[in-house]
């Protein structure tokens, strides 16, 4: 028999699978309806609910001068009255769009908790939410050919949306981790590599940005509230800069 070098004895004890990362997010996510009906019915204290106790601050993605960024003056008054959600300002961004879980999961429960799951959920403004509508992200940083200016209320809130020649959505560095952590999160719990949404080049690149761009208060935050909330937790959120170094969860044979 042919002894392992302690090192490599090591290193293999410490690696993780990707069975144990969906074991410590809270499992994958199911739930027993569309998005549709989960707006209608628990879309206020499912996910606005945290956002309405961030003290008039919201993350609005994507936008480039702004991470918490303060609400407009004019929606304040309606945002204490009645919850941010109700002010015309923000709407659900999916991360990983909906239309890519449909087409790739066949298992309606595990579908619906896929569009469903709030941490593949951060506010957008409309417009910026529009504008990125189901366009992949731009992860080989292609030349920008077309860039659209979007003023929201007034301009108290701006941003410029940017598309490459292939019509991918260029995410702002400012939020690349971010985006990055919930897709890693999303590709890990459903294995959307596996089912060919995303791309070995893809997830190698999301990997890049997860560690070059670490997680800042708000998305700790929204973590643990997500795990106090509805029982699941983004691993890469838990323990930073770990997960994305093991090769053994995210490699897969094309």
């Amino acid at each position: 028999m042919q002894l392992l070098p302690l090192a490599l004895l090591a290193a293999a004890a410490s690696a993780a699978t990707r069975e144990e990362f969906v074991v410590e997010a809270g499992g994958a996510w199911a739930f027993t309806g569309a998005y549709n009906s989960y707006r209608s019915l628990k879309l206020k204290d499912g996910f606005w609910a945290y956002w309405d106790n961030t003290k008039g601050r919201v993350l609005t993605a994507y936008v480039t001068n702004a991470d918490l960024a303060p609400l407009p003056e004019e929606a304040r008054p309606c945002a204490y009255m009645n919850g941010i959600h109700e002010c015309g300002v923000h709407s659900v961004e999916h991360i990983v769009p909906k239309s890519f879980t449909r087409a790739a999961l066949a298992d309606e429960g595990i579908m619906f908790g896929a569009e469903n799951n709030v941490l593949n959920w951060v506010p957008a403004l409309h417009k910026v939410n529009a504008y990125r509508s189901n366009n992949r992200y731009d992860t080989e940083n292609d030349d920008i050919v077309d860039e659209v200016v979007v003023v929201e209320s007034g301009g108290a809130v701006n941003t410029t949306v940017e598309f490459d020649d292939e019509r991918e959505f260029v995410v702002p560095t400012s939020d690349r981790g971010e985006m990055a952590r919930a897709v890693l999160y999303m590709v890990a719990v459903y294995d959307l590599d596996a089912l060919g949404v995303f791309s070995q080049a893809e997830v190698q690149a999301f990997r890049s940005w997860s560690l070059s761009d670490k997680p800042g208060k708000w998305e700790q935050s929204y973590n643990a509230w997500a795990l106090a909330t509805h029982n699941i937790s983004n691993p890469l959120l838990t323990t930073p800069g770990v997960w994305e170094k093991d090769d053994d969860v995210w490699e897969i044979d094309e």
